[in-house]
């Protein structure tokens, strides 16, 4: 009877050491806007809109296995699901970059002056080529909805590990430098 218990003990105690541990990771944060938007601004920028396909729209972090296979992590995953931590590091990072522009996400109190929308075609690990790459285009639209100027964006970033550490500030890289080009074109 004790060899049974202590066997028991034992393989409680093993099972108990090989967990599978969830791994959270967010985008680096912006360097952040004050908080404050101008006051009053003749420059009011809402972010429209981001489209992602579907497959990003998830918590689990996308590998690229090849050109037609993706694969999502169990065990490593954004803190939030992708397309929300998306979202939030542009508009802060648009705030950042355009300090004498009011940038929103809704158009309910302000009519903006311009709308961006940006279409994120992909934007994942491709463990082949061991970097992170990032697609998209965007648009931006005067108040009358007519398109005044577009543009696509298309970079890596390289990896030097298998690190998903690495491979979340790679994204945020990328998210910066998207944010970067577009605010020139503004």
């Amino acid at each position: 009877m004790k060899k049974l218990l202590g066997l028991t003990i034992t393989a409680l105690l093993i099972s108990g050491c090989v967990s599978n541990k969830i791994n959270h990771y967010t985008l680096t944060s912006p360097e952040l806007s004050t908080g404050i938007q101008p006051a009053e601004s003749d420059n009011i920028l809402l972010l429209q809109d981001i489209d992602f396909p579907e497959y990003l729209e998830s918590k689990n972090i996308i590998i690229r296995q090849s050109a037609n296979e993706v694969s999502f992590s169990e065990l490593n995953r954004w803190a939030d699901s992708f397309d929300v931590e998306v979202r939030k590091y542009l508009i802060e990072h648009l705030r950042s970059q355009l300090k004498q522009t009011i940038v929103t996400t809704s158009s309910r109190y302000v009519e903006p002056t311009q709308k961006l929308k940006i279409e994120i075609i992909n934007f994942e690990k491709n463990a082949s080529a061991n970097k992170v790459v990032l697609a998209a285009r965007w648009f931006i639209f005067d108040s009358k909805n007519n398109i005044k100027n577009h543009g696509s964006f298309n970079e890596s970033a390289r990896l030097t590990s298998d690190s998903y550490t690495e491979s979340a500030a790679a994204h945020s890289l990328l998210l910066k430098k998207l944010g970067n080009f577009i605010s020139k074109e503004l």
